[in-house]
């Protein structure tokens, strides 16, 4: 399963499970808290756990997959 961010330069980022740190929320639950922050329009950065974050503001789309 992985989180697939796509921006609004075309490029996108894919966070798969074994790049996550699921120890606390597993990659549906991060994704949809991504999705939640950047439905209810939260700006700048968002930290998805330690070691990853992504720019809300250039997002276009986010699919958990």
């Amino acid at each position: 399963m992985n989180i697939i961010v796509s921006y609004r330069n075309g490029g996108s980022d894919v966070f798969e499970e074994k790049q996550l740190d699921c120890s606390t929320l597993t990659i549906k639950g991060h994704g949809s808290a991504l999705i939640e922050a950047w439905l209810n329009g939260a700006k700048g950065s968002y930290k998805i756990d330690n070691y990853n974050a992504v720019l809300l503001d250039e997002i276009v789309c986010i699919r958990v997959a």
